[in-house]
């Protein structure tokens, strides 16, 4: 339905000033204004207005909600203001844009003109002046619409990396939460777990806001923070305890004292019956970062051994066996370790095994791809041609962090710093860089795989066998590790759509491929030659640059010089350096043993580059110096290609990784 500007005749501005009723009237030309509202701080007070966008703002900015226009009627501001915008957005955040939001101030040199955090708070405050928006209409939709641009296309909103908060960018996802909220509703425990950044504490505070909307006490507990997973087992008992009561303002309850190893559990619940008398309904207990607060994980000594996390797991399956109707759980993480293993390492048994199932987050389908992009990217005045949807939904496998910060490369290759302006962009832009998506994904993707890295060792080993091509050897894992084979699919990274398993993420198998070059060996001595060639040059290339540059640094051209042709083995060599310059001695006189030679006699300045191992760094120098196809026959068999490229790809993981 159109949508005409105007002032919804029942609308009442008797509070309001003479200024502020002049812009009022002047914004119902532009927008519809359907409620007016006053917010008292103490002795201050602000008043504000719902703008509703017409046909044109709705379409040019993607505004689908009504949009906040604040009121500041001061001569000075202070961040004060910005939580006056957060209380009004959390107790309107179904009718308001939780994004955009319009400030009309009285104040010189507003603090929202400083350039803000668009991770930590991707809302955009568009500021204006009384004098702006009073005296005559003429100009002032031009002005509000510049404004807009300024403010919204000129800002990478794909760029966000936090969990989201609010209902403002989250999408999909609305199976599970129906899931988690309706394990919930009958008293079941539930577990999500997923590769990072792949929206599992999005998901969770989206929970958190639809059972609160029920009149549910609950409270998420994140298991990075030190207060739970730095404590004993029955103080991080009452600090969860303490998160309840402060997060639902509920009052009273045992104090910490009485939290004592004998007596924590009964408390606990004790505390928990509290909560549930005044809310009438069992309280949720989320944990988030599940990892942290389980046995062999855990980044602390005590509860990664078992001494604290036993414990603290008993008490609460004690307690909710024990309580019916009391309390439900859920926990979130990227380690399902906390309910697949049976004991501890010292033998204890696991009070959570088996206890509840694991249950892996899904990615988004092409068309959740596309609500996800149109919405934010209509915002930023970013607009896609359809293909794209499906192309980035094939290479990034619909992880929806990935496919944002695509998307944020995509917007930085195409737009100008701080210039507002529209980007289309289109298949063939898209082909042309997508090699660089990936680079820019890469670091992303390794971060995501920490999980596997860290913890999954046996499952990342079988990654890069199923990268380097190896079907049959891959096959044979799988048939004697299916665990490690469920690992891989509930996370999303394979997928056996026939007989044989394939990577889920293009972007991912690039990624893995990279690492796993010392895996992969050609059926001919050419390609094993050519594969074998193109790594010890990649890597000479690179390291002689750098061994240059830093013996130049620290000695000085003069000393530098003549500690290279001090390591040269033959005198026709040493008398051609003599004669040329420091820089151009590495272009004409520097060969692969000379480099090694060098590293060798200043090994204390380039150690840390190769995790100070000097008889492996010497072995696999060695080895690519021995291999060489322009000095060398050309006979390479499989075992011999098999036992340098791993080597020379260690020197050059060490370099990159270290350098």
């Amino acid at each position: 339905m159109r949508q005409l500007p105007g002032l919804r005749a029942a609308v009442n501005l008797a509070e309001f000033g003479p200024a502020e009723i002049e812009i009022v009237n002047n914004l119902a030309t532009i927008w519809f204004i359907g409620e007016v509202r006053i917010h008292k701080s103490g002795k201050v007070s602000f008043p504000y207005v719902f703008l509703k966008p017409c046909d044109g703002f709705r379409e040019k900015f993607s505004l689908l909600s009504d949009v906040l226009c604040l009121f500041h009627p001061y001569a000075s501001i202070d961040a004060r203001v910005l939580e006056v915008i957060e209380r009004i957005l959390e107790k309107q955040a179904r009718q308001l844009d939780q994004l955009c939001i319009v400030l009309v101030t009285n104040a010189d040199g507003t603090l929202l003109d400083r350039p803000r955090d668009t991770d930590s708070d991707p809302r955009t405050v568009i500021p204006f002046k009384y004098r702006e928006l009073s005296g005559g209409v003429a100009g002032k939709e031009r002005l509000m619409v510049e404004r807009f641009e300024q403010r919204l296309f000129s800002k990478d909103l794909f760029a966000m990396s936090s969990a989201l908060k609010s209902e403002q960018f989250f999408f999909g996802r609305t199976t599970e939460i129906q899931r988690l909220v309706g394990h919930y509703q009958t008293n079941e425990n539930s577990t999500i777990f997923g590769l990072r950044r792949i929206g599992k504490t999005s998901v969770l505070w989206a929970v958190v806001r639809h059972v609160k909307l029920i009149g549910v006490a609950v409270a998420l507990i994140d298991g990075n923070d030190a207060r739970y997973h730095r404590a004993t087992w029955n103080k991080a008992l009452f600090r969860v305890k303490e998160a309840i009561f402060a997060i639902n303002r509920v009052n009273g309850g045992h104090v910490e004292v009485h939290y004592t190893e004998a007596d924590a559990t009964t408390c606990f619940a004790d505390d928990l019956r509290i909560v549930k008398t005044k809310t009438g309904k069992p309280v949720l207990i989320i944990f988030d970062e599940i990892q942290n607060l389980c046995f062999d994980v855990s980044t602390s000594e005590a509860w990664c051994s078992g001494k604290e996390s036993i414990p603290f797991w008993q008490a609460i399956r004690s307690v909710y066996q024990q309580n019916q109707n009391l309390f439900s759980f859920i926990l979130g993480g990227t380690n399902a370790h906390i309910i697949e293993a049976p004991h501890s390492a010292d033998g204890s048994d696991n009070p959570l095994f088996g206890y509840v199932g694991p249950h892996y987050l899904g990615f988004f389908s092409w068309q959740e791809v596309k609500g996800m992009l149109l919405h934010i990217g209509g915002y930023m005045g970013m607009t896609f041609d359809e293909s794209i949807f499906h192309y980035l939904t094939d290479d990034f496998g619909g992880h929806p962090f990935l496919i944002r910060q695509a998307c944020s490369k995509l917007w930085d290759l195409q737009s100008a710093p701080n210039v507002p302006r529209r980007v289309h962009t289109t298949k063939a832009f898209y082909q042309l860089h997508k090699e660089e998506l990936f680079v820019h994904t890469r670091n992303y993707i390794a971060m995501i795989l920490e999980v596997l890295t860290e913890r999954y060792q046996r499952e990342f080993e079988m990654l890069r066998v199923l990268a380097a091509g190896d079907q049959e050897r891959f096959r044979i894992y799988a048939e004697t590790s299916s665990r490690d084979v469920a690992h891989l699919m509930g996370y999303g990274l394979i997928e056996r759509p026939a007989d044989s398993f394939t990577f889920r993420i293009s972007a991912v198998e690039s990624a893995v491929k990279k690492n796993a070059r010392d895996l992969v060996c050609p059926d001919t001595v050419e390609e094993r030659w050519a594969l074998l060639s193109r790594e010890r040059n990649q890597f000479e290339f690179r390291f002689r640059d750098y061994l240059r540059s830093a013996l130049k640094v620290a000695l000085g051209k003069v000393k530098a010089k003549e500690e290279i042709i001090s390591v040269m083995r033959k005198s026709s060599q040493a008398d051609a350096a003599r004669m040329l310059e420091y820089d151009q001695i590495f272009v004409k006189e520097m060969y692969f043993l000379n480099l090694k030679d060098v590293t060798i006699k200043h090994w204390d300045r380039f150690k840390f580059l190769f995790n100070e191992d000097k008889p492996r760094f010497m072995q696999a120098m060695d080895a690519g110096n021995k291999y060489r196809a322009d000095a060398h026959a050309k006979s390479l068999t499989a075992a011999q290609f098999r036992d340098v490229m791993p080597q020379l790809v260690w020197l050059m993981t060490r370099f990159e990784e270290n350098s």
